[in-house]
């Protein structure tokens, strides 16, 4: 053959497999993005729900974008999506979804290319060549079919359905966007042939990497994937100092997260989009739990999250989970143990996989690493009040999905299957359609807030959120005898809580049963001496029974601590009014009419 046949040759090998990719690509988008619309179709009308209030619709930072600059918290992108969701879309629920679900089916593809990526790097490559493993080309080859279960599988698992169909956990969702997103384009930029497409995938990837820590905290970790990346997968051809440089620009990124929480931030720069009302409930994140104890609970945590991607039945919002305090109790001491096993046997699958140069042994040591390194900013010693949430799982849940097909790939291979394709697609459908069936049960709970409260206070019948929630549903639907159960049942788990009395207490106003709400005011004013609502409703109870002395004391009350309260004056004009002090209730009328001007 002449050098100009073999160039031709060449040159329509590398035309076929272009092509090749660009169908696979194409099949892969095309399976995706249909599951996933299939799946999520029916929660395009699901309402806010529990966050979703205050973060979304609650939110007025949201309504201008000049709030979202300088990016001053370290979920800065994730705001800004939702502003430019509300300032493009509305603040309809749709618009948000869609987004959501498209999120969702790029995180699917993302995995699919970097699992395909995976292969074409120089480790898997050397491995495949030798012998090991399906070496084939095209959309029955067992790496492009490994590629598509992973990526599918993760598209349509029922434990995604928090991070999706929740409207505030796009924070998951989007920063496990750029988390895939960063590590794609280093890949991309690692095994570019051409000098030119290296340098620009190797900016992007930085500028991402960079971008997604003020995504969300959890991608504080991905320079550590990156690098685990390049050790696991790239032989060591270059020099090694050659490599860390590399490397060295995103680790500077590691520096972004305590700068932005750390600086002192001029208060006229405002907080990025997040409200005062959010700044709250972010701080009430922060729980009074000890690292250590949190740590060893989530040792057990970590147990019931690997049970859910394996099986996932008994799915809850709000768990009702034990908080261990001691490492000797059998269970938090069991997971450890089983934790510790399970890393213990990544460690020897990854140098088995040098020993039988196996792809498929690498690669399930690289997702189990993943697991655990992913995961580790939401389930170590940072303590979150709430200890468990199904959202934490979707970045991790990558690793989790790789680990599983890349070993039962390895067992095909390894029994010699002469089939592997057929097996491979077998186990694929059969894997999909329960998944499929689960995530279409999970999302119709969303559909409706009545039936995702209920479900929660069925699971967890002893934890306040769930009861609140559904007293408050109940309300808005004129069924004020439950709300008025529900509400009692949070009062009676946890006495100081204020929100449920406080609704209560009106539910009761509503019901005309004013002593037993005036009860509920009064016992808000223990716990919260300065809540200025319980004060005026207090007010209020008051003047409707004819206690006008007592009515005039707590708009006075109010009236210190928020002088421009309009409706303490008015009402405190009535008050006045009828225990016949026409100066005082003419002053305070007065005032309420200046208010009220200055309003319009």
């Amino acid at each position: 053959m002449t050098a100009l046949e073999d160039g031709i040759d060449r040159a329509s090998h590398l035309r076929a497999q272009v092509k090749g990719r660009g169908f696979g690509l194409l099949l892969a988008l095309t399976l995706i993005s249909v599951a996933a619309f299939i799946l999520y179709f029916n929660t395009f009308s699901s309402p806010f729900v529990l966050d979703d209030l205050a973060y979304i619709q609650e939110n007025g930072s949201l309504r201008d974008l000049s709030n979202f600059w300088p990016p001053t918290n370290t979920r800065f992108i994730t705001y800004l999506s939702f502003a430019l969701n509300y300032r493009f879309g509305g603040p309809g629920v749709f618009g948000f979804h869609v987004v959501n679900t498209l999120i969702h089916i790029f995180n699917g593809l993302l995995i699919f290319q970097i699992t395909c990526l995976c292969f074409r790097s120089p480790r898997l490559s050397g491995f495949l060549s030798s012998g090991n493993g399906d070496d084939s080309k095209g959309i029955m080859s067992t790496p492009y079919l490994l590629a598509l279960s992973v990526g599918l599988i993760f598209t349509v698992h029922p434990v995604q359905t928090e991070s999706v169909t929740y409207l505030t956990q796009r924070f998951a969702s989007l920063s496990t966007l750029m988390y895939l997103l960063g590590l794609f384009l280093f890949i991309t930029a690692r095994v570019a042939r051409r000098a030119n497409l290296r340098h620009a995938f190797y900016a992007l990837s930085i500028i991402v990497v960079w971008c997604a820590q003020i995504t969300k905290e959890i991608c504080f970790t991905l320079p550590f994937i990156i690098t685990l990346f390049e050790f696991t997968f790239f032989t060591g051809n270059e020099k090694l100092t050659r490599r860390l440089a590399r490397l060295v620009p995103y680790y500077v990124a590691l520096l972004i997260i305590p700068f932005v929480l750390l600086y002192p931030w001029p208060v006229e720069y405002g907080a990025g989009g997040v409200s005062e009302m959010i700044m709250d409930l972010q701080v009430e994140e922060m729980t009074t739990l000890s690292r250590f104890d949190y740590l060893i609970t989530q040792f057990r945590v970590l147990i019931t999250y690997l049970r859910l991607l394996v099986l996932p039945v008994a799915q809850n919002f709000e768990y009702d989970y034990q908080v261990y305090t001691s490492l000797f109790s059998p269970a938090p001491l069991a997971s450890l143990l089983f934790l510790l096993g399970l890393f213990t046997f990544g460690v020897y699958i990854y140098i088995r996989s040098f020993a039988l140069k196996s792809p498929y042994l690498l690669l399930a040591a690289f997702g189990i690493s993943w697991f655990f390194i992913t995961i580790s900013i939401e389930s170590s010693i940072i303590p979150i009040q709430h200890v468990i949430f199904e959202h934490r799982l979707y970045l991790p849940s990558f690793g989790a999905f790789l680990a599983l097909f890349s070993l039962a790939y390895y067992l095909i291979d390894r029994y010699g299957l002469s089939t592997h394709s057929t097996v491979a697609v077998v186990l694929l459908v059969v894997t999909l359609l329960p998944l499929s069936v689960a995530t279409v049960k999970r999302n119709a709970l969303w559909a409706d807030e009545l039936t995702l409260y209920e479900d929660m206070v069925v699971k967890s019948p002893k934890r306040v959120p769930g009861h609140t929630f559904l007293g408050r549903i109940y309300h808005e639907r004129g069924r004020l005898d439950s709300a008025v159960k529900e509400f009692r049942t949070s009062i009676e788990l946890k006495p100081d809580d204020v929100l449920a009395r406080f609704d209560l207490a009106n539910v009761l106003r509503e019901q005309e049963k004013m002593e037993e709400a005036i009860g509920e005011f009064k016992a808000i004013l223990i716990y919260a001496p300065e809540h200025i609502g319980a004060m005026t409703n207090l007010g209020t109870a008051y003047l409707v029974t004819g206690r006008l002395t007592e009515a005039a004391t707590e708009y006075r009350r109010a009236l210190r601590y928020d002088p421009g309260h309009k409706e303490a004056h008015y009402n405190i004009h009535l008050a006045y009014k009828g225990l016949g002090d026409n100066t005082r209730a003419e002053a305070h009328f007065r005032q309420y009419q200046l208010l009220n001007r200055g309003q319009r």
